[in-house]
């Protein structure tokens, strides 16, 4: 009897372990795909940018007043200047079909819209961040603490499982060759086993996109991808921008 009991405890931590490493290897997957891709460029980090998208459930949204959106949208911003210890210079744009509030202070700037789109209305936060390291993650968690504190207080009800994510990181490179750049990455994602791998040529450099199972993923010409970076030459310098699941926003040349 003791041996069973004995093979049930080894059976029962050896299972335990098993999951234990298996949540490990894939966080460490998860959080460093970008961090590791910043190492191999050799590039310093600038900036990194977050837009999320949340939906309203339908009938929550008929009977939001024209009021309680613009309230929504600009408790939205407080909580987060209050995070990111910053004032910003706010402008407000207004119509029968949105509300925006766009803002700009000494290391963020961005805009949060409230909108209709096909019977819904969706709030979306297009948020920018100045800063020398990937802050990606605690950007997200915490916008999602802030998202869920104003809605509860408005007593404003949203569809979880229809909240859009989209993030970069931008990485100011030194003069270097490109091309050769745009291999030695792809040559760190193979290494790692990454799927649907594929680089196209772009002016003055290279987007490519695959798909590393570890993020938000989406459709891509009848595949899946779920990471995508560029890598281009501008008139202010040499960057690669890295963003999960693609890459939603513009840069100047």
């Amino acid at each position: 009897m003791k041996k069973y009991t004995k093979l049930i405890v080894v059976a029962l931590l050896t299972v335990t372990f098993l999951i234990i490493n298996s949540n490990l290897s894939y966080a460490k997957k998860e959080s460093n795909y970008i961090n590791e891709i910043i190492q191999v460029s050799g590039g310093k980090v600038e900036e990194c940018g977050l837009k999320v998208s949340t939906t309203i459930n339908n009938d929550e949204a008929i009977n939001i007043s024209s009021e309680i959106e613009e309230k929504v949208c600009l408790q939205l911003l407080e909580e987060y200047k209050s995070y990111m210890n910053d004032k910003c210079d706010v402008t407000i744009q207004k119509s029968d079909l949105a509300y925006c509030i766009n803002f700009e202070g000494s290391n963020i700037s961005g805009y949060i819209e409230s909108k209709n789109c096909d019977a819904h209305k969706v709030i979306t936060m297009n948020l920018l961040r100045k800063t020398e390291k990937n802050e990606l993650s605690g950007m997200k968690v915490e916008i999602n603490q802030n998202i869920k504190k104003v809605f509860d207080d408005n007593n404003i009800e949203y569809m979880d499982n229809k909240i859009k994510y989209f993030n970069y990181v931008k990485v100011k490179l030194s003069d270097i060759n490109i091309s050769n750049m745009n291999d030695e990455i792809i040559r760190y994602l193979k290494k790692q086993k990454v799927k649907n791998i594929d680089t196209v040529k772009i002016n003055n450099g290279f987007s490519t996109s695959a798909y590393t199972e570890s993020y938000e993923r989406i459709s891509n010409s009848g595949g899946w991808m779920d990471f995508n970076y560029m890598i281009n030459r501008y008139f202010s310098g040499t960057y690669l921008v890295i963003g999960t699941p693609v890459l939603d926003v513009d840069f100047e040349q």
